[in-house]
C-alpha cells in the first residue's frame, strides 16, 4: 500500500512483511510461530510506525478430552506521536499480548464442548510520552475474538490505548446432527490507568444446517456497560446494547 498520508500530512510508503510456520511436536502438540514487520504505518495520532511483532502459540490437539492453548506475543519498534499538524515526537514501541484457553474444544463429532480462557493486551495510560505500550492487533479481523456485537473492534482504538483484558467462557451443544447451540460470555476490562471496568457481553448463536454446505444462523447478543465504559465513549454505566441477527452461510 503506497502513498499513505500521516497525521501531519506527510507522505510515506507502507509495507507489511510476514512469515508463519507450524510444527507438530511429540504428544501431538502443535507450535505456531508468526513474525510480522509493519513499515511506515500511519494510524490515529501515530505516524511512520515501524513495528515488529513476534507471536508463539502452543496448542494441543482439540480432539483430546481436555485440550489447552497458550499464546504470547511481543511488539516493538519506533513511531512518531503526532496529535496535530504542529506536534511530532519520537516514541519507542514496547507492547505484549498473552492468551490462554482450556477445556473441551469444538471438534468434529463432539456433541458438547466447554472452554474457558483469557486474552490480555497491554495498554498505555499515557500514550503521548516517549514509550508506547499499547499492543496493536493491526490488520486482524477481531470479530470472532472479542464478542459478536463488535463493541470491542480494534482493542487499542476502542480503549483509547489503555489495553484490554477479556476473560471469557464458551459452551456448545449439538441437539441433533442439524441443530447446534452456542453461548459465549465475556468480561471486559482495561489493563492500564484508573477505572478499568468496561462491561459484560453475552452471545447466543443457534446454527441450523439446511443443506450439506449451507447453514442458517440465528443469534442474539447483549452488552451491559461497566462503571468506566463512559471514559472511552461506550455509554453510561448500566446501559444495554442489543443485537439480533439471522444470516445464511454457504460453503463452496
Amino acid at each position: 500500500h503506497y502513498g499513505a498520508t500521516g497525521t501531519a500530512g506527510k507522505q510515506s510508503d507502507h509495507a507489511l512483511f510476514g512469515v508463519a510456520t507450524t510444527s507438530t511436536m511429540p504428544q501431538d502438540v502443535h507450535v505456531d510461530v508468526t513474525a510480522l514487520y509493519d513499515v511506515g504505518a500511519n494510524y490515529r495520532t501515530f505516524a511512520n510506525a515501524n513495528r515488529a511483532t513476534f507471536d508463539v502459540r502452543v496448542r494441543s490437539a482439540p480432539e483430546r478430552q481436555l485440550a489447552a492453548e497458550i499464546e504470547g506475543a511481543l511488539q516493538f519498534g519506533r513511531q512518531r506521536y503526532e496529535p496535530d499538524s504542529m506536534t511530532s515526537s519520537p516514541q519507542t514501541v514496547r507492547a505484549w499480548l498473552a492468551g490462554v484457553r482450556f477445556g473441551r474444544f469444538s471438534a468434529p463429532k463432539r456433541r458438547a464442548s466447554v472452554l474457558v480462557g483469557a486474552d490480555v493486551l497491554s495498554g498505555d495510560a499515557t500514550p503521548g510520552d516517549a514509550t508506547y505500550r499499547a499492543f496493536s492487533t493491526m490488520y486482524a479481523s477481531n470479530h470472532a475474538l472479542y464478542g459478536l456485537l463488535d463493541v470491542i473492534g480494534d482493542p487499542a482504538t476502542t480503549t483509547r490505548e489503555r489495553g484490554l483484558a477479556d476473560v471469557f467462557s464458551m459452551a456448545s451443544l449439538a441437539f441433533n446432527p442439524r441443530v447446534t447451540g452456542r453461548v459465549e460470555a465475556h468480561r471486559f476490562t482495561m489493563t492500564s490507568g484508573r477505572g478499568r471496568d468496561i462491561g459484560w457481553e453475552t452471545d447466543v448463536v443457534v446454527p441450523v444446517r439446511v443443506l450439506p454446505t449451507s447453514t442458517v444462523e440465528l443469534g442474539y447478543s447483549v452488552f451491559r456497560t461497566g462503571d468506566n465504559a463512559s471514559s472511552i465513549g461506550l455509554g453510561t454505566p448500566g446501559a444495554f446494547r442489543n443485537w439480533a441477527f439471522v444470516q445464511l452461510r454457504v460453503g463452496f
